[in-house]
C-alpha cells in the first residue's frame, strides 16, 4: 500500500461520551435517547477537528442534528466553565477527559452509550529502521501511559458494572 515503508501501532482509542454541566436536568436522568439529546442546546468541537468528525458521524448515521448549537469551542477549560454557567448545554467529549472531569465533580458523563472515538492515538516508524535511542524510550513511555489507560478504563468499567448489579 501507500505506507508500506511505515509501521503503524495504535496505542489508544478513547470513545466519545456526551457530557453535561452537573445541574444540567438530564445529569440525573437514565436511559436517554438520541432525540432526548437532540433537543438540547450544544457546544460543538471546532471544524477540522477529530472529535466534531466522530460527533457529525455519530449523528449523520442516526440521520438526525442537535437542534442548535450556540458555541463551537475545542477549549476544555472554556467548555467546563459553560457547562458549569448554563444548564442547557451539552458537549462530546472523549471518556477518558469526561471521566477526569466527572470525577472533579465538575461534568456529568450523560447515561447514553458512548460511542466509537474519531481516531486512535497512533505511532508511526520507519520499516526497517532503527529508531535512536531517545525515540526507543520514547515509544517505551507512550506504550506504557497508553497500557495503563487502557487498563484504568477497563478497571472502571468492571467497577461500574459491578455497581449497577
Amino acid at each position: 500500500g501507500a505506507h508500506a515503508d511505515l509501521v503503524i501501532e495504535d496505542l489508544y482509542d478513547p470513545a466519545m461520551t456526551i457530557v453535561s454541566g452537573i445541574n444540567n436536568p438530564l445529569a440525573t436522568r437514565r436511559n436517554l435517547s438520541l432525540n432526548d439529546l437532540v433537543q438540547q442546546q450544544w457546544i460543538l468541537p471546532e471544524v477540522g477537528t477529530p472529535m466534531r468528525s466522530g460527533m457529525e458521524t455519530m449523528f449523520r448515521r442516526a440521520k438526525t442534528w442537535p437542534r442548535d448549537c450556540v458555541v463551537e469551542s475545542s477549549s476544555i477549560q472554556t467548555n467546563v466553565g459553560l457547562l458549569n454557567r448554563r444548564t442547557d448545554l451539552l458537549w462530546v467529549l472523549s471518556e477518558d477527559i469526561a471521566r477526569y472531569f466527572e470525577g472533579l465533580k465538575q461534568l456529568k458523563i450523560l447515561a447514553f452509550p458512548p460511542t466509537p472515538g474519531p481516531s486512535p492515538f497512533m505511532m508511526a516508524h520507519i520499516r526497517d529502521r532503527t529508531p535512536s535511542p531517545a525515540v526507543q524510550k520514547l515509544a517505551e513511555a507512550l506504550r506504557s501511559v497508553a497500557q495503563k489507560i487502557t487498563t484504568s478504563k477497563k478497571s472502571m468499567h468492571n467497577r461500574d458494572t459491578r455497581s449497577k448489579k
